[in-house]
C-alpha cells in the first residue's frame, strides 16, 4: 500500500469517528502495547510539530514519483527499441 493510500484511509477512519471512539481506540492500543513498549508508545502520543510537515512532504514526493512513472506500453516501446530517439534525448 502506498502512503498516500495508506493517509487517505488513515484520514477516512479518523473523520468517521467520534472524539470518544478515538480515545477508545487509542485506549485498545496501550492495552495492547507491552511493556517494554510503553515509554514510546506514550511518546509518540505527543508528536512533535514537524510531523504533519513531514508526512505532507513524503505525500509530495510520492505524488511526484507517480506522475513521473512512464505508461507500461511507452516504457515497453523504450525497451523494444522502438523509441531509441527519445531515449538519448533523457
Amino acid at each position: 500500500m502506498t502512503l498516500k493510500a495508506f493517509w487517505e484511509q488513515v484520514e477516512q477512519r479518523l473523520a468517521a469517528c467520534f472524539a470518544e471512539e478515538l480515545r477508545a481506540i487509542v485506549r485498545n492500543m496501550a492495552q495492547q502495547t507491552p511493556p517494554t513498549e510503553r515509554l514510546p508508545f506514550l511518546a509518540k502520543l505527543n508528536p512533535p510539530a514537524e510531523a504533519t510537515a513531514t508526512i505532507q512532504q513524503a505525500l509530495r514526493q510520492e505524488e511526484l514519483l507517480a506522475d513521473n512513472e512512464l505508461p507500461r506500453s511507452k516504457l515497453r516501446g523504450i525497451l523494444n527499441g522502438k523509441e531509441r530517439s527519445k531515449l538519448r534525448g533523457i
